[in-house]
């Protein structure tokens, strides 16, 4: 369950996967439970067998790079700030200022190539599609359980029951004992479960309450992430 994350994490643990996978030969089923998209997908690529419940919303292929630019605000209020650089794209990306057009392009080159390591990823991860038919798909959008099934992108419409049996086909053994990790004396999540008491958001925001201290030092981060702008 997880909308994705930055495009290190979602490597990082997919490599992860896959080195478990060669060195024990033990299968991976993975099970897509409500949103699996994104950097989640491309974990799953790594699995031997996806199964989705037929609710869960998957897919979200693609990379996005959010900025914030500030400009108009810190106009508004009569801040300036000025940078001394030592080359023309030191200061690419702040959120101080508009991004210039040779900026955005530079940014696109490299969104670009974290696109292509994750088709690269779903290519060798569903051998059923062509990397034709994954750059079809491939458009960021996200899809339903029966949608990704009919685009290759799982392998099966069921339930968690139906994901362990499933591995336990893929192991060769009848029936197996259940094992759920979680941090000790954390909150354990589930379909039955109410969230934690936690206190109540805001309703309002002060737009001109801003904290700029710190702002220069958030780097702008590539994410395999689903998310609404």
């Amino acid at each position: 369950n997880s909308p994705g994350g930055s495009v290190t994490a979602s490597d990082m643990l997919h490599h992860e996967i896959a080195k478990f996978r060669e060195h024990t030969g033990k299968p991976v089923v993975a099970y897509f439970q409500d949103v699996a998209a994104s950097g989640a997908y491309f974990l799953a690529c790594a699995s031997d067998e996806i199964i989705a419940q037929r609710t869960s919303v998957t897919g979200s292929i693609g990379v996005i790079m959010l900025m914030v630019n500030m400009q108009g605000t810190l106009d508004f209020i009569g801040v300036r700030t000025d940078a001394i650089t030592s080359g023309a794209y030191k200061d690419a990306g702040s959120p101080f200022r508009t991004m210039k057009a040779e900026e955005r392009k530079l940014f696109q080159q490299m969104v670009d190539n974290f696109y292509n390591q994750f088709v690269d990823a779903v290519d060798a991860g569903r051998p059923s599609l062509s990397r034709e038919q994954v750059l079809t798909i491939a458009d960021g959008r996200v899809y339903t359980a029966s949608q990704a099934l009919d685009n290759g992108l799982v392998d099966q419409i069921g339930t968690f029951d139906d994901a362990v049996q499933a591995a336990c086909m893929r192991a060769g053994v009848e029936k197996a004992n259940v094992v759920r990790y979680h941090r000790p004396m954390a909150w354990v999540p589930n379909a039955y479960a109410g969230n934690p008491v936690s206190a109540p958001a805001a309703s309002t925001i002060n737009l001109l309450n801003i904290d700029v201290s710190s702002m220069w030092t958030r780097h702008p981060r590539f994410m395999y992430i689903w998310c609404m702008r």
